[in-house]
């Protein structure tokens, strides 16, 4: 009997130094995918170590709390390495960024991309402004 293959939850695109990670799913809720997700984003950093993450949002409309719990490990792996972890959301839903931790650097826009947050909304992608959280 043979395993279906898994479904990638999580697109990683490299830009420079920096692991650009694109959640796949909008609604981020099963326990089974925020564990395939907690584990692909740990590897980034354990076993490719990767120091810079940018968390894209622009496709999530709902996340649970338990994955939010996989991204305080992940905020505590990155810290471990001396690291940053970022996260960037679609301008429309820049209002729930705000309300997130403070551990987490937010920004409307996705500055190291080559993919807007918004991918009905093509526009340049310029470096914006850094939140007080990320000094």
């Amino acid at each position: 009997m043979s395993q279906q293959p898994r479904r990638r939850r999580l697109e990683v695109e490299d830009s420079g130094d920096v692991a650009v990670v694109h959640f796949v799913d909008k609604k981020i809720l099963d326990e089974q995918n925020i564990q395939m997700i907690g584990d692909d984003l740990f590897r980034l950093v354990d076993e490719l170590g990767r120091r810079k993450i940018l968390l894209n949002f622009g496709n999530v409309e709902f996340l649970s709390s338990a994955a939010l719990g996989k991204l305080i490990t992940l905020n505590r792996k990155v810290q471990a390495v001396r690291g940053k972890l970022s996260c960037a959301t679609s301008p429309r839903r820049s209002g729930r960024c705000s309300r997130s931790p403070n551990w987490i650097s937010c920004s409307p826009s996705c500055p190291t991309s080559s993919r807007p947050c918004r991918p009905s909304s093509p526009r340049s992608l310029v470096p914006g402004p850094q939140s007080p959280a990320a000094n």
